[in-house]
């Protein structure tokens, strides 16, 4: 069948309609996964001197340009779009686990055909080629109403009940997952796939997503009503959490938007855009910033971190998203194990009572100390250890008497 009576569609994560086949030429409007496209005429093609083929196209009733050909896929039949990314960027995985490789990231608004919904925390999908693959429903939606945490830091409780045992925090508008309702009490699912109840009055829904221009860059950072820090605060925010912005003309200070759209104001000095990834140099000294903090169990913001939570944030500075707990992150098979004189600055030690009960991890600073959130030797904060100190020497009479290491694995030995 010719092309030009199939389907066309884009099949890379995004891609320029151009005014001239020319990749200098002039941008007319930027196309997402599984947009899809007309042939505006079969016989205008074009070969560039890069041997990069062109085609003209036609959004119909839009816009009419020029885009390679390597970047469309032609199908016979329709791709029908179920779910789009409602995160800046998603990653599409080759299983149902962080764990696997990504097989591709997609921006914000790409849509996706889903195949099964049964898992509660993946949909598997199936992308233009039919290919198979998973994404977290964290990355996506498909209904009208958008669930965010709408307080600074929200506690995940293991039950319904303000004595239960902490599990987990989830943060200002972080995305999440309504598995149930008992009471004022939700059962939730976040971005890092873990599951636990908070109080409904922490969680606000949205009929749109919640787009986030800027991230807190400081450890703490006031949310004002007006522009002048000598008014109260009206909230006090975590590292990382993101807001929208509204306006930016002020040297000073931005006009951002929360959760329930109301207007209010934080300084320009404590956010930054998508913040940049970090090579190992740069997270050592990241990570010293975080000194002092108190250890909170659970704990996963700047207002107090647990051990396995401070580790997740500091690789995620690396771009890499690790899994919630120390047990699951010692068995992640993008790490292998190495020999605690092998440690080298980054790389991941764990302790626990043995092999199977890993209960604590830091990360590695090099030259046998590492960086981490504990409780023990009555110091409950985040503090630089020594491998040679009596309560982290793997002794047989201390509390934790099993050490391990482990170091990524270099991406060309994968």
């Amino acid at each position: 069948m010719a092309v030009s009576s199939m389907r066309l569609y884009v099949c890379v994560s995004e891609a320029i309609m151009r005014e001239q086949p020319l990749d200098a030429a002039a941008g007319i409007m930027r196309l997402l996964f599984a947009e899809q496209v007309a042939i505006s005429n079969p016989k205008e093609t074009w070969v560039s001197d890069s041997q990069d083929a062109w085609i003209k196209v036609a959004i119909p009733d839009r816009y009419v340009g020029w885009m390679l050909l390597k970047e469309l896929t032609a199908r016979m039949e329709d791709y029908p779009i179920d779910v789009r990314v409602s995160r800046l960027k998603a990653n599409i995985y080759g299983g149902p686990n962080i764990i696997h490789p990504p097989i591709m990231e997609l921006p914000r608004g790409s849509g996706l055909k889903v195949l099964d919904a049964v898992d509660p925390m993946w949909l598997r999908i199936a992308l233009l080629d039919d290919q198979e693959g998973y994404i977290r429903r964290i990355d996506v939606t498909s209904t009208s109403t958008h669930y965010y945490v709408c307080v600074p830091v929200t506690i995940m409780m293991k039950e319904p009940s303000h004595v239960a045992e902490v599990v987990s925090e989830a943060l200002f508008a972080e995305p999440v997952i309504i598995r149930e309702k008992q009471d004022h009490w939700v059962k939730i699912v976040t971005g890092d796939e873990y599951v636990g109840w908070m109080l409904l009055k922490d969680l606000i829904g949205r009929g749109e997503v919640y787009e986030t221009d800027v991230k807190v860059s400081r450890l703490r950072a006031h949310i004002y009503g007006v522009p002048d820090t000598v008014y109260k605060p009206i909230m006090t925010l975590p590292y990382g959490s993101g807001l929208k912005v509204l306006e930016a003309t002020d040297p000073r200070w931005l006009k951002v938007a929360l959760l329930d759209d109301q207007e209010c104001y934080i300084q320009r000095g404590d956010v930054t855009a998508e913040p940049a990834v970090l090579d190992k140099q740069q997270l050592l000294e990241f990570s010293k910033r975080f000194l002092d903090l108190p250890y909170t169990w659970g704990g996963r913001s700047s207002f107090g971190y647990d051990c396995s939570g401070f580790v997740q944030m500091l690789y995620g500075r690396m771009g890499m998203h690790l899994q919630r707990d120390a047990k699951q992150q010692v068995r992640d098979p993008r790490f292998r194990e190495i020999p605690l004189d092998a440690l080298q600055p980054c790389d991941l030690v764990f302790f626990g009572f043995k092999e199977s009960e890993i209960r604590h991890v830091g990360m590695s600073l090099g030259d046998g100390l590492f960086i981490h959130a504990t409780a023990r030797e009555n110091m409950p904060w985040i503090r630089i250890s020594k491998l040679s100190d009596v309560e982290w020497s793997g002794a047989l009479e201390v509390y934790y008497p099993y050490r391990t290491a482990r170091q990524l694995i270099a991406s060309k030995e994968v």
